[in-house]
C-alpha cells in the first residue's frame, strides 16, 4: 500500500505493519515497525493526507480486534465501533475528503452456505455507522473515487458481473461493464477508472464513457488500494 504522495510504502510482514521510506536509496531502505501492540489480519488504506493508517487486526496480546486508525507519527492506534465476525479477510477504503471509511465484514447469517460480507461506511466525525448491504451477496471493496461520488467493488450480486459502482448518493449499484466480466477496478487521480477483465485492462471515464482497451491484462498488474 502506497501513501499519497508517493513517500512510504506500508508493508506487513508476519501480521506487523511494516513502513518503508521510498525517498531513500535501496541501501539506506529499513522499514520500520508501526503500531507493535497489534497485528493485522486485513486490509489496510493510507489516509488523503497520509497521516493515518486503517487496518483491520487486534491486540498482540488481547482479545481485541477490530477496525483501527494508526497515527503515523504518534504510534497511537484508535479502535472503531466495528463489530466483526471471526478473523477473515476484510477491507477498507477511505473517502477522498478524510471523513469516511466504506469497509466490508462477515454478516451475521448463517444459512447461506457461501461467504456473505456486507458493506459499510463509517463517519469518522460521529462514530456513526450505515450498514449498505444486509447479509446476501459477498462484497469486497476495492476504491472510492476522487470526487467522493462512487465507490467500486466486487460482488456476488450477480453471475454475470463481478465488479459494482455504487453511487453514494443513490444508493445504486452498476455493473462497470454490462458486457465483461470485471475482477479489478483502480480510480486514477483524474477520475477515471481503470479496470481489468479476465484478459485486458480497460479506461473509462466515471460516467462510462470513453471506453476503452489498454493492453492485453494477462502480461499486467492491475494493482491499488484496500491492501
Amino acid at each position: 500500500m502506497v501513501a499519497p504522495d508517493g513517500s512510504q510504502l506500508a508493508l506487513v510482514d508476519s501480521s506487523q505493519i511494516m513502513l518503508l521510506d521510498t525517498r531513500l536509496g535501496s541501501s539506506q531502505r529499513e522499514p520500520t515497525p508501526m503500531f507493535p501492540r497489534y497485528y493485522v489480519w486485513g486490509g489496510l488504506d493510507f489516509s488523503p493526507d497520509g497521516q493515518r493508517l486503517a487496518f483491520w487486526g487486534g491486540v498482540t496480546k488481547g482479545e481485541q480486534r477490530g477496525l483501527f486508525i494508526g497515527n503515523l507519527e504518534t504510534g497511537d492506534a484508535r479502535r472503531l465501533p466495528v463489530e466483526t465476525v471471526g478473523i477473515t479477510r476484510n477491507y477498507v477504503v477511505w473517502s477522498p475528503d478524510g471523513r469516511w471509511l466504506a469497509y466490508t465484514t462477515p454478516g451475521t447469517d448463517v444459512e447461506h452456505d457461501f461467504p456473505v460480507h456486507n458493506l459499510y461506511l463509517i463517519d469518522l466525525e460521529t462514530d456513526e455507522i450505515e450498514q449498505i448491504t444486509s447479509d446476501e451477496h459477498y462484497e469486497r471493496v476495492y476504491d472510492w473515487s476522487p470526487d467522493g461520488k462512487t465507490i467500486v467493488l466486487w460482488s456476488s450480486r450477480s453471475q454475470g458481473h463481478l465488479t459494482f459502482l455504487y453511487d453514494v448518493a443513490s444508493g445504486a449499484f452498476t455493473p462497470v461493464d454490462s458486457d465483461r466480466m470485471v475482477f479489478d477496478g483502480r480510480w486514477l487521480p483524474d477520475g477515471r477508472l481503470q479496470y481489468q477483465t479476465r484478459d485486458m485492462l480497460y479506461l473509462m471515464n466515471a460516467d462510462g464513457s470513453n471506453r476503452h482497451r489498454l493492453f492485453d491484462a494477462r502480461h499486467s498488474f492491475c494493482g491499488g488500494g484496500g491492501e
